[in-house]
């Protein structure tokens, strides 16, 4: 008996499966990529790629020369040094490495040239518009969400002229210095007009509900976020953990958006190496359900860096789900139900 051509068989479900994936459009919930309203801001082209910090941490693995000698060059001159280190004295079998074989690949480009400036010249030649809408329709990504913070000079100068975004581009409102460097941040919020002082009074704390509400008003974010440490706590008496449970989360709850907690983060470990001294460790998930459990209301996009992490938190999100649906209608949000 010939099977119909309608029903799926074990035989032919990988390729249905494969074929699906491939073919459906697709939201990237977290980047680093910002619409050409921008600027310089948003990073694009050969050298970018290769002076991303994941292969900086790689290069230095096998290079000699010092840290100081390194930030010293001109991007282009750091992007030549890991190319010829990585994809020419050694083999690109890293994920890293193998990720900027496919970008070439993908467009077009041989990715087994040895030489740099053919690269280069590739990227010269492109205008930046019609390559970001390239590269999305190259990956199937229909929208992608940026990182974007207000502390953050040049971006401020962006947002403050109100620019038109492209609409592929949707924003996230980071609120990392408020949380984790308030002593440093609070002088900056008196400067714009914000009536606060590093003790957390209740104008203080009034006074950065403001702030929040207008740059959600002046970014309409899909989301708020935060990268926090491996000993986060809450609640405790700490000026994160106020802020979050007296600022942050209200905020979010009246606007009925997200927050999301990236939590692990050991920020420069090695100092030396900037963003590529990074590095992470496991943390207490009980916190995720705590915070869930106090603020029923709220929705959270929880991620957690170690990877000793993740069995417990999916088997957290199951059960904060299920609480908080039944308390008060709120959930851990799956990333697909954000979007615009």
């Amino acid at each position: 008996m010939e099977t119909p051509s309608n029903l799926l068989t074990l035989s032919t479900l990988p390729a249905v499966v494969e074929r699906t994936l491939q073919e459906t459009p697709t939201v990237d919930m977290h980047t680093h990529l910002y619409s050409e309203q921008f600027g310089d801001i948003g990073l694009w082209g050969i050298d970018d790629l290769l002076t991303y910090h994941y292969l900086i941490a790689e290069f230095f693995r096998y290079s000699s020369i010092s840290t100081q000698e390194f930030w010293a060059l001109d991007k282009v001159q750091q992007a030549d040094l890991v190319w010829n280190e990585l994809f020419i004295e050694n083999s690109p079998v890293s994920e890293a490495t193998r990720g900027v074989l496919t970008v070439l690949q993908k467009l077009g480009l041989d990715p087994n040239c040895t030489q740099l400036g053919t690269y280069l010249d590739y990227f010269r030649e492109q205008k930046k518009g019609d390559y970001i809408s390239k590269v999305l329709k190259l990956a199937n990504v229909r929208q992608v969400v940026m990182t974007n913070d207000p502390f953050d000079p040049a971006e401020r100068k962006v947002w403050t002229r109100k620019p038109s975004i492209d609409p592929r581009f949707k924003a996230v409102l980071r609120v990392d210095p408020l949380l984790m460097k308030w002593p440093e941040t609070f002088p900056i919020l008196n400067g714009w007009g914000y009536e606060v002082e590093e003790e957390l009074t209740r104008r203080t704390l009034g006074e950065t509900r403001r702030f929040l509400e207008e740059w959600i008003e002046i970014m309409d974010p899909i989301y708020l976020a935060v990268s926090l440490p491996p000993d986060f706590q809450f609640p405790e008496a700490s000026v994160r953990a106020r802020m979050i449970g007296n600022c942050v989360l209200p905020v979010c709850r009246e606007h009925g958006l997200p927050f999301s907690m990236m939590i692990g983060v050991r920020k420069l470990v090695h100092p030396e190496l900037r963003l590529a001294g990074d590095s992470l460790g496991p943390a207490d998930v009980s916190v995720v359900e705590r915070i869930c459990a106090l603020f029923p209301e709220n929705r959270f996009l929880v991620s957690m860096l170690a990877r000793e992490n993740q069995h417990a938190l999916c088997v957290a999100a199951r059960n904060t789900e299920i609480f908080c649906r039944s308390a008060a209608g709120g959930s851990i949000m799956c990333p697909a139900s954000l979007t615009k």
